[in-house]
């Protein structure tokens, strides 16, 4: 693969080499702000993983990109743009045609977690009542500041957290449209969606990655989506980002990363995955679930770049199905 252009969005990375800011040698590619500039490229995929709390800018990037001619594989959404309405679906087919492309949302989590290796669990299963999908993030070492501060609000008052928030409406978003996505794997279309973003205070004063946490301050968040059936929950979906593993309550990962998949049915099923540093790291600054997110979406470049235009959703073998025994 051939890296030709890199889009940044802090300016003080403008005009720096791609390599250097990361930490590799120098790749003669220049960092640019300008969106005009990388529309303008030559180039077959885009990796598209912005920060946004703006799901109107996200969706005009990505459908640019499409229509200029550029695969995209996001992971700041697109896992199932079906969530947020027929007319967003319309607007991002109309892109991928006019540009003969495909999109891909994909990630660790959202995107392969609970979307792909959840689905492919319940192949085991010949009735199903119910599954509980629970993500935990112990982020105390996560080194940006912006998302932990701000898109979290780790650190600030409690009161001034919460869905309504811009972060908290993209992220309630962001994780309906997993639970959307996980449910279209199985053939299972939620009637409804209810959502949610609990807060949890520090027990004591904190000091973390990107700076201090007072007590009595935010010191992780829950957000939680439930997908209803015949006026029953089927899924529930959990995901914690912490900074004070246990607070409140909440589970503790026996490392950073931690997914928990329980399947009540018959059989039941009940997995957990860990994302860990290699053996062979001895710093201590290995992040796995940088390398797993951005792992999915380099992986999928060339079946992405081979693969029909239109939004594509990511296959799943012989998952259990509701036609195939009840749902619930």
């Amino acid at each position: 693969m051939e890296l030709v252009g890199l889009r940044v969005y802090n300016p003080d990375k403008a005009g720096r080499d791609a390599g250097d800011l990361v930490g590799l040698p120098p790749s003669g590619v220049t960092a640019t702000t300008s969106r005009d500039e990388i529309l303008a490229l030559e180039a077959d995929c885009v990796i598209h993983s912005p920060l946004s709390q703006s799901m109107t800018e996200l969706d005009d990037d990505v459908t640019a990109l499409l229509a200029s001619g550029k695969n995209v594989i996001s992971t700041a959404a697109y896992y199932a743009p079906e969530f947020r309405g027929a007319e967003v679906v319309a607007r991002l087919q109309h892109a991928c045609a006019a540009g003969s492309t495909t999109l891909l949302g994909t990630g660790v989590e959202p995107g392969f977690m609970f979307e792909r290796v959840m689905p492919t669990i319940t192949g085991m299963c010949t009735d199903i009542d119910q599954i509980t999908l629970t993500e935990v993030i112990d982020a105390a070492d996560h080194p940006a500041a912006v998302m932990v501060t701000e898109a979290l609000g780790i650190g600030k008052p409690l009161d001034s957290v919460s869905k309504d928030s811009p972060f908290g409406q993209y992220f309630t978003s962001f994780f309906s449209e997993m639970t959307t996505a996980a449910g279209r794997a199985m053939g299972v279309r939620f009637d409804s969606l209810e959502s949610g973003l609990d807060v949890a205070p520090a027990s004591r004063d904190l000091d973390i990655a990107v700076g201090h946490v007072a007590k009595g301050t935010v010191a992780g968040n829950k957000y939680w989506v439930k997908g209803l059936v015949n006026g029953a929950v089927f899924m529930t979906v959990e995901v914690y980002w912490l900074v004070e593993p246990g607070v409140a309550g909440s589970p503790s990962p026996r490392h950073r990363y931690q997914w928990h998949i329980n399947i009540e049915g018959r059989p039941s099923v009940n997995m957990t995955l860990d994302a860990l540093p290699p053996a062979r790291d001895s710093t201590g600054t290995f992040d796995p679930g940088f390398y797993a997110t951005m792992a999915t979406a380099i992986n999928a470049i060339p079946f992405i770049c081979d693969a029909e235009p239109g939004i594509f959703h990511q296959p799943v073998f012989a998952p259990w199905r509701p036609g195939t025994a009840s749902a619930g």
